[in-house]
């Protein structure tokens, strides 16, 4: 698994990346089987703008950035893992705000987290939490101290600012690297989770 991390203050590093600040991702299009499921999902049950477009895709409105679903081919199941900022210090509000709508993934079995827990705490200081979509992509909140986003406002659709990272599964991460580093022109160090690990 790779991370594309985006709009960092200084180089932040993780168990699977570091990428400069000079990256930001400002629009992530994603295959599903369901469009018309994501549309009511993260337009209806979350209360973010939604686009229905021509061509059978759905357009999420972030702050910052844009989330687009395209029709998967048939007879394929895909899902993702993406990450989404909010302002620094809201993950309680988000919290909350995100119970009432929709449930939240509990960590059980993880050494670093209580047992039970909704709130992570990332080794880059930040906080997240984790839901499934009605794709079943497992999105996340984070909410990073490093980050001049903070907002006393109470929490909402207004509240998602933008794409943070993207996950990458691959069973070539060199090659994977070496193309989007490509892509990017810019310096991406990288490292893995291997199986067994």
């Amino acid at each position: 698994m790779l991370a594309i991390r985006s709009r960092r203050s200084h180089v932040l590093a993780t168990a699977v990346g570091i990428i400069e600040d000079e990256v930001r991702i400002h629009r992530l299009t994603l295959a599903t089987g369901d469009v018309v499921g994501q549309s009511a999902f993260w337009g209806g049950t979350l209360g973010l703008p939604v686009r229905e477009c021509a061509d059978d895709a759905s357009e999420i409105a972030l702050q910052a950035s844009t989330i687009r679903f395209e029709q998967a081919s048939p007879g394929t199941d895909l899902r993702y893992h993406f990450a989404i900022n909010v302002p620094r210090g809201s993950i309680q509000r988000a919290a909350a705000w995100m119970e009432e709508r929709h449930e939240l993934l509990a960590f059980h079995g993880d050494p670093d987290e209580e047992d039970g827990a909704t709130i992570a705490h990332t080794d880059r200081g930040a906080l997240a939490l984790y839901f499934l979509d009605a794709a079943g992509n497992v999105a996340e909140l984070i909410a990073n101290d490093h980050l001049d986003n903070g907002s006393d406002s109470p929490f909402g659709p207004d509240s998602f600012l933008e794409i943070a990272e993207i996950g990458l599964a691959t069973t070539d991460t060199e090659a994977t690297r070496a193309a989007i580093q490509e892509v990017l022109s810019a310096q991406i160090l990288w490292a893995a989770w291997k199986a067994g690990c």
